[in-house]
């Protein structure tokens, strides 16, 4: 997938079942492997903004900046992780 200006969009893998969740860019090909309950695709800039609270998931969903496939349930679960990170200090 290609976004606006021509770059291509990332594919990032949340574990968040595993004792220690982890998130991790990996390819369109390891989606088909890792069968994940929902895939969110989004450019470079598009995550930045999700995890710096600049864009909220529902606001890229509905111009377009994330795409959603598989559960929505789960997908919809990437907002309290969007929380979640913006109380960290890392």
């Amino acid at each position: 997938m290609i976004d606006e200006k021509k770059k291509p969009i990332k594919y990032w893998y949340m574990d968040l079942k595993s004792e220690k969740p982890t998130v991790h860019e990996i390819s369109r090909e390891e989606i088909e492997t890792l069968k994940p309950n929902a895939v969110l695709s989004c450019s470079d800039k598009t995550i930045f903004n999700l995890f710096t609270g600049s864009t909220g998931p529902e606001m890229a969903y509905m111009r377009g900046l994330l795409k959603v496939e598989g559960s929505m349930g789960a997908a919809l679960k990437l907002k309290s992780l969007l929380e979640l990170s913006a109380t960290l200090k890392l």
